[in-house]
């Protein structure tokens, strides 16, 4: 089951790296080109909003190139009014710009707590999946006292023991599927390890019993019925 998580993990770090770079826009592309020099440059330069206009409409592009001709932000047709690393682009929704130019570094920041994020959820489902049965309420409390000197501040609802079997030190539990167990009264470990009890018995002693019809454990562990009486249905008949 580790290894699927892991697995998971990383097909989605691929997924978020393939996507940024997707995203990535491409590189830039002059707008204007320059042939003939700085001379010829003051004649291919617009000289009103309206000639730009209809540039940028005649060949329409995804990011243009501003360094050199600031204007074309503000033309008609253009991406957005703003212009951040060479290209027009509107802060107000650009994902690398957002609010402000060069804001790439912060979208990674963003993405890279996230899957921080993923990977402490993923140790903590592990974590949580060593035990195949949960305890009952009262291995459950005898595990939040301690044992073997463990802290109690953990507040775990077992105490894992296949790595250190001492932690089941404790009077009364032993080590059964890397955790310690009461086998008294251990529902999935009655009297052994692995011994399970059907639904309609519990553990009492070490043994299965059925509190329906036990005259020793009527309707629970150790409510014995007096002499001559019979338990019927977790209850003692005196008749």
């Amino acid at each position: 089951m580790k290894a699927l998580h892991i697995f998971i993990l990383s097909a989605l770090l691929m997924a978020l790296a393939i996507t940024n770079l997707s995203a990535t826009p491409s590189g830039d592309e002059p707008l204007f080109v320059d042939n003939d020099g700085d001379g010829d440059r003051s004649q291919a330069e617009p000289t009103s909003v309206g000639i730009m206009s209809r540039f940028l409409a005649q060949k329409p592009r995804g990011m243009m190139t501003c360094n050199k001709y600031p204007r074309v932000c503000r033309a008609a047709g253009s991406p957005g009014p703003d212009c951040c690393e060479r290209k027009c682009v509107n802060v107000m929704w650009d994902r690398f710009n957002c609010g402000k130019c060069d804001m790439k570094f912060l979208n990674l920041f963003f993405m890279l707590s996230i899957v921080m994020a993923l990977v402490a959820i993923t140790l903590s489902a592990i974590t949580s999946e060593k035990s195949d049965h949960p305890l009952g309420n009262s291995q459950m409390a005898a595990s939040f006292r301690g044992a073997g000197g463990f802290p109690t501040q953990g507040f775990r609802p077992f105490l894992t023991c296949d790595k250190q079997p001492e932690i089941c030190s404790m009077k009364g539990l032993f080590c059964c599927n890397r955790r310690c167990v009461d086998l008294k009264t251990e529902q999935f470990n009655c009297g052994r390890c692995g011994k399970t009890c059907n639904y309609s018995s519990i553990c009492c002693e070490g043994k299965c019993v059925s509190p329906l019809f036990d005259e020793n454990h009527c309707g629970g562990c150790n409510n014995s019925c007096g002499k001559g009486s019979s338990c019927v249905y977790g209850m003692c008949n005196y008749a």
